[in-house]
């Protein structure tokens, strides 16, 4: 494989596509074909998840630049369509139940195709023993993070053998993918800093279009919307705003982590209207399905960092322009809602309405859940009860294991890992400061807070541990080292 990627003379073709596949094009291409997949059944995603392998496997044996794989990292999860809409869902959560069994048999042989060889060539080039070698500012953190989810459960009577299986789902994104994004960020030097927040920012619009067309679909088959009685009350229906890959929080959050990249870009590259448009068409995601944490954290990150980018950075007339704008027709559009939705429903009726979008009354789920995850860490306080119990450990319980969580990633690492865990998310939390403090400066902050835009909508729900998320997370960690490279022997020498 080395040879084939190193090989000086080779056919013009495979010169020529490897050059599309490091120009602009392929990750528009890739995104195209992610949408279209991603909204199709067997007879369309398997045939291009198919071409989607071949371009992977071309980069493997012949592109020297690795940066060119970041595009499937990022995008081809969201390639998986479905055979049964809304399976995802009904079965909570059950990600095969959304495939047919050809569907589901052809996308494990296209794995087992590219998955080794991608790894071999990792490995052959030392990717996973970079970061390592130069004592990365984060390494520490995530190891640290991994054996406490690893123990979690030690000596509780929770524990049993699948405690190691999902223990090993749970860190298989955080070992992997940040071995490898910290190799190809460091391989290939500053540049990739933009180029990986172009492609996140592509990522979260293909998601933004395909729940979009979802929600038409739905629209026009009249399953998005429960009507109670003739008085017009009535519910959205959320458990039906769902892709292959996710239901309405995991595809909300997705999308939510594109905003602070966008608000790179627009700080940053030419014409930054175009990622001003795109951060608030992210967080304007989190309303069409009403996610109540991307669209408070999502919307909180979004005007933070649309001020900010107004008064800092190259950019700054033009983003201080179009915030000036956003925020003239942001209060026009409420006021108009306001006023019009109040003469036909009136106040209180309006006030109500607003309380069950929000979905008030469903927080006292969230909150028995936070309490029964405090009991089980005051009786498990050094090792935790483990990743299986949960808030509901009876064997007959028809939640999945995400579901069973306890929505709150401190309750969660103290309660599954005990105080072992939450040693090992403040060391963890330690490395993120250090990268934000260290030198501070707003394009550094600008990368961390995708982890952190991801940490804090984990306060209230399980996204720290979903992989497709994971993998942007561990990105901009990366990111934001290779922003900070010249102080980190600094660092090192503190350890």
């Amino acid at each position: 494989m080395d040879c084939l990627v190193q090989m000086q003379k080779r056919p013009k073709i495979i010169d020529m596509i490897e050059k599309f596949q490091l120009s602009a094009a392929y990750p528009v291409l890739f995104a195209i074909l992610c949408l279209i997949s991603g909204l199709g059944n067997k007879r369309v995603y398997l045939p291009i998840i198919s071409l989607l392998v071949l371009f992977v496997i071309f980069s493997i044996l012949f592109v020297r630049d690795v940066r060119v794989f970041i595009v499937p990292i990022f995008m081809i999860y969201y390639s998986l369509g479905t055979d049964t809409p809304s399976a995802f869902s009904a079965s909570n959560g059950n990600v095969i139940a959304a495939f047919d069994k050809d569907g589901f048999v052809g996308i494990c042989i296209l794995a087992a195709v590219v998955v080794p060889l991608f790894l071999i060539r990792f490995i052959k080039e030392g990717a996973f023993t970079l970061a390592f070698k130069e004592k990365s500012v984060t390494l520490y953190g995530i190891i640290a993070l991994n054996i406490a989810i690893m123990i979690g459960g030690a000596f509780s009577p929770y524990w049993s053998p699948k405690e190691l299986f999902y223990a090993l789902s749970l860190v298989a994104g955080l070992d992997v993918f940040y071995l490898v994004m910290y190799y190809i960020v460091r391989r290939s030097g500053a540049s990739v800093i933009s180029y990986a927040c172009k492609v996140l920012v592509l990522t979260s619009l293909v998601i933004a279009t395909q729940i979009c067309f979802v929600v038409l679909r739905n629209y026009l088959n009249g399953t998005l919307i429960f009507r109670y009685n003739s008085n017009s009350r009535w519910i959205l229906l959320r458990e039906n705003l769902c892709l292959s890959w996710g239901i309405s929080n995991i595809i909300c959050a997705s999308c939510a982590a594109g905003i602070p990249a966008s608000l790179y870009l627009a700080k940053n590259e030419r014409h930054p209207y175009l990622y001003c448009v795109s951060a608030i068409v992210m967080w304007l995601i989190s309303i069409l399905i009403n996610t109540r944490s991307a669209m408070l954290v999502g919307g909180f990150m979004l005007c933070v960092g649309l001020i900010t980018i107004s008064f800092v950075g190259k950019n700054k007339w033009k983003n201080l322009a179009f915030l000036i704008s956003f925020i003239i027709v942001g209060t026009i559009s409420v006021l108009f809602l306001y006023d019009n939705l109040s003469n036909i429903l009136g106040s209180e009726e309006l006030f109500s309405k607003i309380s069950k979008f929000l979905r008030f009354d469903s927080v006292n789920d969230r909150i028995k859940a936070f309490r029964i995850g405090i009991q089980d860490f005051q009786d498990h306080f050094v090792f935790g009860v483990g990743w299986t119990k949960g808030v509901n450990s009876s064997p007959s319980a028809p939640l999945n294991f995400y579901s069973k969580m306890y929505h709150c990633i401190v309750i969660q690492m103290g309660a599954s890992a005990g105080i072992v865990g939450l040693v090992a998310l403040g060391f963890h939390a330690k490395d993120i400061l250090y990268l934000s403090f260290k030198r501070a400066c707003i394009d550094r902050l600008l990368l961390l807070s995708v982890p952190l835009i991801i940490l804090l909508m984990s306060l209230v729900d399980n996204f720290f541990f979903y992989l497709n998320i994971q993998i942007f997370y561990v990105t901009f960690l990366c990111l934001a080292e290779e922003h900070l490279k010249p102080n980190k022997k600094d660092y090192s020498s503190r350890l």
